[in-house]
């Protein structure tokens, strides 16, 4: 059986959010805080047009290489602290917005 959870770091496009990624059934699921702040996004599979592995200095989140989803006309930037899931990730979302 696959994972389906994992701790992340993520930004939307403000100041990066700790928390979790979920990869349900039809949509990436997004929770996250930061200073005085929470939020839940939630993200159907279909509605991700693009997706990159950023390994740049300028693109990477807590110091890690990110992962970039871009639906509709916003990117979503997301890094995980743990070795070697970021390749899994990349795989997992490209095979279900296929």
């Amino acid at each position: 059986m696959s994972r389906t959870s994992y701790a992340a770091v993520w930004t939307g496009g403000g100041e990066p959010l700790v928390g979790s990624i979920v990869l349900g059934p039809t949509s990436l699921i997004l929770e996250g805080k930061g200073p005085g702040r929470e939020l839940l996004e939630r993200i159907r599979y279909d509605e991700i047009t693009s997706l990159s592995v950023d390994r740049s200095r300028s693109g990477r989140l807590a110091g890690r290489a990110s992962l970039v989803l871009e639906h509709g006309k916003r990117l979503v930037r997301l890094a995980t602290p743990e070795t070697g899931v970021l390749p899994e990730l990349y795989e997992r979302l490209s095979e279900a917005t296929q």
